[in-house]
C-alpha cells in the first residue's frame, strides 16, 4: 500500500548480460511494453460501496429498457446521433455507410451526424447531441474522441455507445465491446442495455477539471505515449508504443509525492504513477487488479523497477496476476488522489499526452456516465452496482 510503503531507493548498477540472456530479456520486455501500451479491467473485488444519490440524480434507470421500437418517436427528432472524427471517418466513407446500413437493418431511422473539429475533439458536440434528446449517442473515433464525448455526456443521462476507431480503444476494451467491425458494434449498441459507470476528474496544475475514463498519470507510460507520434501509430498501430517503450526502459525515475484522500502525502522515487478508473490491458492482462469502472473508487499504482531485470520481473508478475507483496509495485484505492512532481512531467489521460505538469489532482465521479453495453457481455460488477443504485 502506498501509505505504508517505504520510499524505493533507485540505484544505477546493471548486470552484465550475455547474448542469450539479452535475447530472453528482450522477449520479456517486449511483452511488458505491449501490455503497457493500451490500458484497461480486472477481477476479485470487495463489496460495491454505496453511491451518492446526488451523483446520479436525473439519470435514467440503468435497468430500464430504452431500445427503439420502429415507427415510434421518430417525429421528435433524431433517435440516434453519431459524433464522428471526420479525419478518420470522412463523409461517405465505408465505415459511415456501414453504420447507416446497420441502423436501417435494425429498423432505426437514419442518424444525425455531428463532426468533431480540431478545436473541439467532442465535448461541445456531445452537449449539442444531448440537447437533441436522442435515445442514443454513438461516438466514432479514437480514445481522445471517446474521452471528450464521454465528458460531454457525463451527468446528462443520455446513453453513449462506442464504435471504436483508434489505435488503443482503451475504454471499449474495458467494456468488452466489439472491435474492428463497426456494423457489429452498431448493432450491439442498438440491442444493448444502459449501465452507469464512473468517470475520473483531474485538474492539471490547478486548472479546470477534465474527465478521464481509463487512466491518468505521469512517468514511463506518458513518456512512452509521447514518443509514439500519431503518424507512426497510424502506420504501424501499437508497435509504435513498443518501439517507444523500449527506448525508455532505462530512463530516470521521478520523485513523486502522492496524497490519498485525507492521509498525509508519501514521497518516493518511481518510474510510473498512474491513477485508474479501469485496470486491464490488451489481452486481459491486469495492470491494476482492484480497478473497476463501476466501483466508486480510483486506484493508484506506482511502479519502481530499477533496471531491465526489474522490468522483466514486474512484467512477469502482471502476466501471472500474482498478488504477493513487491516493494516495486504499490497499489491503493481512494476517492481523491493528488500527484505532485518536483518538476513538470509529461502527463497522459486515456492514452493521450496532454502536456507537462507538476500536479495532478484527481477525484472519482461515480455513476455519472450511462454506457450502452451489449446484452450478455455486461461486466458482472456493473450489474451489482445497478442493484445497489436501485436499493439506495
Amino acid at each position: 500500500m502506498i501509505s505504508g510503503a517505504a520510499p524505493v531507493a533507485v540505484g544505477t548498477g546493471r548486470l552484465p548480460l550475455d547474448s542469450v540472456q539479452l535475447g530472453l530479456l528482450g522477449l520479456g520486455v517486449l511483452l511488458l511494453v505491449v501490455l503497457l501500451t493500451v490500458l484497461v479491467r480486472p477481477k476479485g473485488r470487495p463489496p460495491v460501496p454505496a453511491v451518492r444519490r446526488d451523483a446520479t440524480a436525473g439519470l435514467r434507470d440503468p435497468d430500464e429498457d430504452y431500445r427503439h421500437v420502429p415507427g415510434q418517436l421518430d417525429s421528435r427528432g433524431p433517435r440516434v446521433v453519431v459524433v464522428v472524427q471526420p479525419v478518420k471517418f470522412p463523409e461517405g466513407s465505408p465505415a459511415r455507410r456501414a453504420v447507416e446500413r446497420a441502423l436501417a437493418e435494425e429498423g432505426w431511422p437514419a442518424p444525425r451526424w455531428i463532426e468533431t473539429s480540431a478545436d473541439d475533439p467532442g465535448f461541445g458536440m456531445a452537449r449539442r447531441a444531448a440537447e437533441l434528446d436522442p435515445e442514443l449517442v454513438l461516438v466514432m473515433g479514437g480514445d481522445g474522441t471517446v474521452r471528450s464525448v464521454g465528458a460531454g455526456l457525463a451527468g446528462t443521462g443520455v446513453p453513449l455507445g462506442l464504435l471504436p476507431g483508434g489505435t488503443g480503444n482503451l475504454f471499449a476494451r474495458q467494456l468488452k465491446l466489439e472491435l474492428g467491425d463497426v456494423a457489429a458494434a452498431t448493432r450491439d449498441a442498438l440491442r444493448g442495455k444502459d449501465k452507469r459507470v464512473d468517470v475520473g476528474r483531474v485538474s492539471l496544475d490547478g486548472g479546470e477539471e477534465q474527465v478521464f475514463l481509463v487512466m491518468a498519470g505521469v512517468g514511463f507510460d506518458a513518456q512512452m505515449m509521447a514518443g509514439a507520434p500519431a503518424a507512426i501509430k497510424d502506420r504501424v498501430g501499437p508497435l509504435a508504443y513498443v518501439v517507444s517503450g523500449l527506448r525508455r526502459l532505462r530512463g530516470e525515475s521521478l520523485r513523486v509525492s502522492i496524497a490519498v484522500d485525507d492521509q498525509p502525502p508519501v514521497t518516493s522515487r518511481v518510474r510510473m504513477a498512474v491513477v485508474g478508473n479501469c485496470g486491464t490491458l490488451i489481452g486481459g492482462i491486469v495492470l491494476i487488479p482492484d480497478a473497476e469502472v463501476d466501483d466508486g473508487h480510483l486506484d493508484v499504482l506506482t511502479l519502481s523497477p530499477n533496471g531491465i531485470l526489474d522490468w522483466l520481473r514486474v512484467g512477469l508478475r502482471l502476466l501471472t496476476r500474482r498478488r504477493d507483496k513487491d516493494e516495486q509495485i504499490a497499489e491503493r484505492q481512494a476517492v481523491r488522489v493528488v500527484l505532485r512532481c518536483e518538476e513538470p512531467q509529461p502527463a497522459q489521460m486515456d492514452g493521450d499526452v496532454v502536456g507537462s505538469f507538476t500536479e495532478l489532482s484527481m477525484r472519482v465521479d461515480p455513476g455519472v456516465l450511462v454506457i450502452r453495453t451489449p446484452e450478455g457481455r455486461v461486466p458482472r460488477r456493473a450489474e451489482r452496482l445497478a442493484d445497489a443504485l436501485r436499493r439506495a
